[in-house]
């Protein structure tokens, strides 16, 4: 399935620069696809509250898929870094696709182990931060 037929089942959703798109701990109801632009991963610390920002996402690229697969809030707060445009799906809509393109879900789960350790990483770089 390409970009032209996911636009077909999402909405495209334009942002102006800075704007938060979604915020942590919130329930997720759909993923977005970059279509121009860039977003921020920013995550508030349980401990002091301070934002870190885990990463950034570009254009091509996913993101909200976790809230979508796993039933769990948001774990991070997204922001954009410029005008931004996004193809957001909904949960439905990404449950009937799913169903038809199973092997999406092989793609989703390897952007997700990245994330993942990607994550971890920038946490590992964090704690030498600290505690330098």
């Amino acid at each position: 399935m390409n970009i032209q037929e996911l636009k077909k089942i999402g909405k495209i959703e334009c942002y102006g620069e800075d704007e938060k798109i979604f915020q942590q701990g919130e329930i997720g109801d759909s993923l977005f696809i970059i279509l121009k632009g860039s977003v921020n991963v920013v995550i508030t610390s349980s401990y002091d509250g301070n934002e870190i920002l885990a990463s950034v996402i570009k254009e091509g690229n996913i993101f909200g898929e976790m809230a979508l697969v796993s039933d769990s809030r948001r774990g991070a707060t997204i922001r954009t870094n410029e005008e931004t445009t996004c193809l957001r799906i909904g949960q439905a809509k990404f449950d009937t696709f799913i169903s038809q393109e199973p092997s999406i879900i092989v793609k989703m789960l390897k952007i997700m182990a990245n994330r993942y350790y990607e994550t971890i990483k920038q946490s590992k770089r964090n704690e030498e931060i600290t505690y330098v």
